[in-house]
């Protein structure tokens, strides 16, 4: 999805990612948040934008050169400059400094969600009589409940601990 800016909703002008990059870097800016518009509708949204460590970019880029290397392609400009910073967008009212902290949360809910599936199996029924079925369903939304329960509590520690309320 592609980010542009505007002056005056009508002249939408696409966010340039290497020159963000560059005046982050440059000016040593940890944030920048900015309203855009996005997609071919032109929703108006917020986007948090955060520059990652050397370290954390020196492995994104590493990763990425090792995978187009792989593939017999180049990387741009335009896409070094966006492995290197972390893009947020959302709509909602919370505070910048704590949207990485509830992004995490959530692709760790994300991540459950898909354990569960993997290792609950709870998509895959084989042939069997209604009882035993019964049984097997309800043993695993049992476990699935005990999870859930558990990691709600983690989430709220971490919530607590990152995130002033």
């Amino acid at each position: 999805t592609k980010a542009y800016t505007s002056s005056n909703k009508k002249d939408f002008v696409e966010l340039d990612f290497v020159s963000i990059f560059k005046q982050m870097k440059t000016q040593k800016i940890s944030r920048l948040e900015k309203l855009v518009y996005i997609g071919k509708e032109r929703f108006k949204t917020r986007i948090i934008i955060e520059l990652l460590p050397q370290k954390k970019y020196e492995q994104r880029v590493r990763k990425a050169k090792k995978q187009a290397t792989k593939k017999g392609r180049k990387l741009g400009k335009n896409y070094l400059s966006k492995i290197g910073l972390n893009i947020f967008i959302t709509n909602t009212d919370i505070k910048s400094e704590d949207i990485r902290i509830l992004y995490t949360m959530r692709w760790q809910i994300e991540l459950m969600f898909k354990i569960w599936k993997s290792i609950g199996e709870i998509d895959k029924i084989g042939k069997m009589k209604v009882a035993r079925f019964e049984v097997s369903l309800f043993g695993k939304l049992i476990w699935i409940a005990l999870n859930w329960h558990i990691l709600w509590y983690v989430i709220l520690y971490y919530f607590h601990k990152y995130i002033s309320v």
